[in-house]
């Protein structure tokens, strides 16, 4: 069974969604080339509130998921945001698909 997570993210203000744009970019470019087990990794921008991201993950397996929470990209992009006052507050959905 595939891990999927599908997580909102809430920035401070629009302000800081449009600074976190590229970070993402970098991030999910990051996941995709870098991260085994790594299916998919999309996120889209709320067009009712532009202060919301929406991210929507797949992994080949529960482990490969917590591989990329506690790999390198997440501790880049954290400390990226942290350097640029980006904050996020971030509602997560977590699942598996079935078999």
């Amino acid at each position: 069974m595939a891990y999927m997570v599908i997580a909102t993210m809430n920035y401070g203000s629009a302000d800081q969604r449009a600074k976190s744009i590229p970070l993402l970019k970098a991030h999910q470019e990051r996941t995709l080339s870098g991260e085994p087990g790594t299916l998919r990794f999309d996120f889209a921008l709320s067009i009712k509130d532009d202060a919301q991201v929406l991210l929507q993950e797949l992994y080949e397996n529960e482990d490969a998921f917590w591989a990329h929470w506690k790999g390198e990209s997440m501790k880049t992009i954290s400390q990226e945001c942290r350097e640029r006052g980006i904050e996020i507050s971030i509602n997560a959905w977590h699942g598996t698909t079935p078999s």
